[in-house]
């Protein structure tokens, strides 16, 4: 595995699923603990990450979420076009929190 994903509580599931390119499952000891998405406009968004790093990207502002909220219960977060400026996350996490939907994403 990459070594840049190393963690000491947390560990990355790259989900096989067409739009795997962006979203990272990050997870802990008792299972998931974040999923991360972002929309297909905010992958094509000239306001993106690089996209060759996107996936690191993903872990990064995941890591810091968990590691500055400590949320308890499984997570989902989805980054849309709006959410982002010159490479940088501009809405709050908060905002960005969604519910599961039925079929578990």
């Amino acid at each position: 595995m990459d070594t840049y994903y190393n963690h000491p509580e947390y560990r990355p599931f790259f989900p096989n699923a067409l739009n795997a390119s962006h979203s990272i499952e990050i997870m802990d000891f008792d299972g998931l603990a974040l999923l991360i998405q972002m929309t297909d406009g905010a992958v094509e968004s000239p306001h993106r990450p690089d996209k060759a790093d996107l996936l690191h990207w993903l872990w990064d502002t995941g890591i810091d979420y968990l590691e500055k909220n400590d949320p308890g219960d499984r997570q989902r977060m989805v980054i849309t076009e709006k959410d982002l400026d010159n490479g940088k996350l501009i809405t709050p996490y908060e905002d960005l929190l969604k519910e599961f939907e039925a079929y578990g994403y």
